[in-house]
C-alpha cells in the first residue's frame, strides 16, 4: 500500500542493469549513490513499482528525507502505524526514545515483507567514514544484523559503506550514448543529421550523462523548437560555474513570465503541494486558466517534478537543482513578494482549519509547519515562533515529537528574545518544552548544551532565572539525578519566596517529584495534595474529575513509598480510572506507570491474580511506547505465574488481561 510520494517518471530509459541487480538482490539494505540529477530517486521509484507489480512485497513506504532535521523517527512511526493498522500511533510513542522506537519497529517488522525507501539522506551521511549518523546509523545496523524479510533502500550523493553481506552499495552513473539516443527519441528531440555523432559527444560531455539535464535539453529542443546546435553553443558559452546552472539559465531565458512566476513560487514551498494549492498561492496575480496552462507547459519541459500522493492525487515540487538555481538567481529582496504570497496562502489555510477537529492531523498541521519553515528561512523568527507556539501542544499530544524538535530548533537556534514580555513568554514556553522533550527522549547531552545556551539569555536573578531553575531541575530529575534536581528546584522556590516576584514560573512541582523519588516523601506529599486533605483524597468516593489522573497518581505513589498500601491502592485506582479516559499527550506512558504501581502494591498485599493482571496491563501499554519498560513489566508478571489461584490467567491474551484489569478498576 502506498503511504508517501515517490516521483513519477514519464520517460524511462536505460538502468536495465541496475534494475536487474536490485531485483536479484536479497540484501537487507541497498544504498544507491551518485551525483545530483543522475536519477537515483527515479530508479528507486521504478524498483518499488516493479516489486509491487510482481506482488513480492506486502507493503511499501517512501520517505523523502530531504528536509534537514529529525525526520527519521517520524517516518518510522508512520510505517509502524501502517503496519499495525493503527494499533500503534505517533501519539502512543510520544515519550519513547529513538532506541525504543527502533526496538518496536523491528519487532513489528517481523513477519512483514515491506520495502521502505529513505530518499535523499545526504545530511545523514558522514563523508569520511562513509557511514550514516545518529538514528539512521542505528536503523542500518539493526537492519543488517536482525532477522527480518523486509528491505531498506537508501539514496544519497555520498557513498555509504557497511561491511556486511546483507548490505549492497550500487552506484548510479550517467546515461550511456545509446540511452541518450533513446531518451531523445522518447522526447521527440531531433539531432542535426549531419552532425549527430558530434552533437551526441558534446551533449554527453556537457551533461556527464545526468538524466535531469539530458531531459531538460531534450524537452527544450522538442517543445520550444530550439536547434540543438544553438542551445549547445549558448550553454558552452555560459558563465555559471555549474553546468546545470548554465543549462537552466538558457532554458530560463526562453520561459514566459508566468512560467517563471510559477517556478519561483514552487521554489519557496517547503513541501510538495497539489496543483490546486499552488494555484491558490498565485490567485492574487494569476487566474486559474493561465496557471493551468503554465503548469502543463512546465511539465512538458520537465521543469516540475510530479509525485503521486495517497491523499491528494498528484503533487508538484521542484528538483533540488532547479530550486537551487532559482534561489541563486533571485536575491532575497527580489523573492520577498513571492515569499509574502506563499506565507499569505498558509495563513489563510490556518484560519480555515483553526479550532476544528481535523487540525490535529499532520496533513492540516502541515499548513502551520510550512509557515514556520518559510518564516524561519526568511529571517521572520518572531512570526515563526508565534506559529510554533500555537501548535506545539498539538504536535506533542499527537506524538509528532521529532517534528516539534526540528521546528523548535529552526526557531530558537537563531532567535534572541526581545524586551517584549509576550515574546519572551512564548520563547520560554517553547524553549522549555524543547529541553524537556530532549530529556524525556534520553538525549541528555543535547539538553545540557541547550540549557547552557538558554542560561546566556537570562540576566540576573530575575523571574526568568526561576524559569531557568525549573528547566535545570526537570533535566536532572528525568535522568534520576535527584539531589541535583532538588538543589536547582529549591533555589528557584527560595528566590520566588524571598523576592516576592510576581511570576507564574514555579519550581515547586519539580522539587516535589525529586523529593518523592529521593525518599523525602512527606514534603512531596504535602505539595501534591495542593491544599486538599488526605482524608478526602483517599475516601472511598468517586474521584474529582477536575483534579485529573496525575494528581491522584502522584499522591498514590507517595503513599506507596510510605508503606500505606491501602490508601495508595485507593488513590492509584482513581488515577488509573481517570487516565484510562484521558487523551493527554503522555497518557499512555502514565497509564502504564499507574498499572505497574498497582501491581507492586497488590503483589505486596498477596493479591497475586490482580497483581498479575496489573503487570500484564502495564506490559500491554508500554510495549507500544517503551520496550525496555515493557520487558520490566513482563518479568514482574511472569514471576507471579506459579502463585496464581486462577491458572487460566496465564493463558490469556493481552486484550483479555486488559479487559479484566479495567473491569477491576471500575468496581
Amino acid at each position: 500500500a502506498a503511504t508517501s510520494n515517490p516521483p513519477a517518471t514519464e520517460a524511462w530509459v536505460g538502468r536495465e542493469i541496475e534494475l536487474e541487480q536490485l531485483l536479484k538482490a536479497d540484501s537487507a539494505v541497498v544504498a544507491l549513490h551518485g551525483m545530483g540529477g543522475f536519477g537515483k530517486s527515479s530508479l528507486a521509484a521504478k524498483y518499488v513499482a516493479e516489486r509491487e507489480k510482481r506482488r513480492d512485497i506486502g507493503a511499501w513506504y517512501w520517505a523523502d528525507c530531504r528536509e534537514q532535521g529529525n525526520t527519521i523517527q517520524m517516518h518510522l512511526m508512520k510505517v509502524l502505524e501502517h503496519l499495525t493498522r493503527g494499533e500503534i500511533t505517533a501519539a502512543s510513542l510520544q515519550k519513547s526514545s529513538d532506541q525504543d522506537i527502533l526496538d518496536l519497529f523491528f519487532e513489528r517488522l517481523d513477519g512483514n515483507r515491506a520495502l521502505v525507501v529513505f530518499d535523499n539522506i545526504d545530511h545523514y551521511v558522514e563523508f569520511e567514514t562513509q557511514r550514516a549518523i545518529a538514528m539512521m546509523n542505528s536503523l542500518i545496523e539493526r537492519a543488517i544484523t536482525l532477522k527480518h524479510d523486509s528491505q531498506f533502500v537508501l539514496t544519497s550523493r555520498p557513498i555509504l559503506d557497511y561491511d556486511s553481506p546483507r548490505f549492497m552499495c550500487l552506484p548510479v552513473s550517467g546515461l550511456a550514448e545509446s540511452e541518450v539516443e533513446h531518451l531523445f527519441r522518447l522526447r521527440g528531440a531531433q539531432w542535426d543529421a549531419a552532425r549527430k555523432a558530434e552533437q551526441l559527444t558534446a551533449v554527453l560531455r556537457i551533461t556527464q550523462g545526468s538524466a535531469l539535464t539530458l531531459n531538460l535539453i531534450a524537452t527544450q529542443i522538442a517543445k520550444q523548437q530550439t536547434p540543438l546546435s544553438d542551445l549547445l553553443l549558448r550553454i558552452q558559452q555560459g558563465s555559471a560555474p555549474e553546468v546545470e546552472d548554465r543549462i537552466l539559465s538558457e532554458i530560463w531565458g526562453m520561459l514566459k513570465p508566468e512560467h517563471q512566476q510559477v517556478l519561483r513560487v514552487l521554489a519557496e514551498l517547503p513541501h510538495p503541494e497539489s496543483e490546486q494549492r499552488v494555484a491558490t498561492c498565485l490567485s492574487d496575480t494569476m487566474n486559474f486558466n493561465r496557471f493551468g496552462k503554465a503548469v502543463r507547459a512546465l511539465k512538458g519541459l520537465n521543469l516540475i517534478v510530479v509525485k503521486t500522493s495517497a491523499n491528494s492525487g498528484e503533487v508538484l515540487e521542484l528538483h533540488p537543482l532547479v530550486r537551487s538555481f532559482i534561489r541563486k538567481r533571485y536575491p532575497a529582496e527580489e523573492q520577498k513578494p513571492i515569499v509574502e504570497q506563499v506565507i499569505g496562502f498558509f495563513t489563510r489555510m490556518m484560519g480555515r482549519f483553526r479550532g476544528r477537529p481535523e487540525m490535529g492531523t499532520i496533513a492540516v498541521l502541515g499548513n502551520w509547519i510550512a509557515k514556520i519553515e518559510i518564516c524561519a528561512e526568511n529571517g521572520r523568527l518572531s512570526d515563526a515562533l508565534t506559529t510554533l507556539h500555537e501548535i506545539q501542544s498539538t504536535l506533542l499530544s499527537r506524538g509528532f515529537v521529532e517534528e516539534f524538535l526540528r521546528l523548535a530548533l529552526l526557531v530558537i537556534a537563531n532567535y534572541t528574545p526581545p524586551d517584549n514580555p509576550a515574546e519572551v513568554k512564548k520563547f520560554d514556553a517553547t524553549a522549555e518544552k524543547f529541553v524537556d522533550v530532549l530529556g524525556d527522549l534520553g538525549r541528555y547531552e543535547e539538553a545540557d548544551a541547550w540549557i547552557g545556551r538558554l542560561a546566556k539569555t537570562v540576566v540576573g536573578k530575575s523571574a526568568r532565572y526561576i524559569w531557568l531553575c525549573d528547566v535545570r531541575a526537570y533535566a536532572f530529575w528525568i535522568r534520576g539525578r535527584f539531589e541535583d534536581a532538588k538543589a536547582a528546584a529549591a533555589e528557584g522556590v527560595q528566590l520566588k519566596s524571598l523576592s516576592h516576584i510576581d511570576t507564574e514560573h514555579d519550581c515547586g512541582h519539580t522539587l516535589a517529584l525529586a523529593q518523592r523519588d529521593s525518599g523525602e516523601v512527606a514534603p512531596a506529599l504535602s505539595y501534591f495534595l495542593a491544599g486538599e486533605t488526605l482524608e478526602i483524597v483517599v475516601a472511598l468516593r468517586p474521584a474529582n474529575l477536575k483534579r485529573g489522573g496525575e494528581f491522584y497518581g502522584n499522591i498514590g505513589r507517595c503513599l506507596q513509598l510510605m508503606g500505606r498500601f491501602d490508601d495508595a491502592l485507593i488513590c492509584l485506582r482513581k488515577s488509573a480510572c481517570l487516565l484510562e479516559s484521558s487523551e493527554a499527550s503522555n497518557t499512555l506512558l502514565n497509564r502504564g506507570w499507574a498499572a505497574h504501581w498497582l501491581g507492586e502494591i497488590l503483589r505486596t498485599k498477596g493479591a497475586f491474580d490482580k497483581a498479575y493482571l496489573a503487570f500484564r496491563s502495564a506490559f500491554a501499554k508500554w510495549k507500544v511506547v517503551s520496550p525496555e519498560r515493557a520487558s520490566r513489566a513482563q518479568v514482574d508478571s511472569e514471576s507471579l505465574v506459579e502463585k496464581l489461584t486462577d491458572n487460566a490467567l496465564a493463558t490469556c491474551g493481552d486484550w483479555e488481561c486488559e479487559e479484566m484489569y479495567r473491569n477491576w478498576l471500575r468496581i
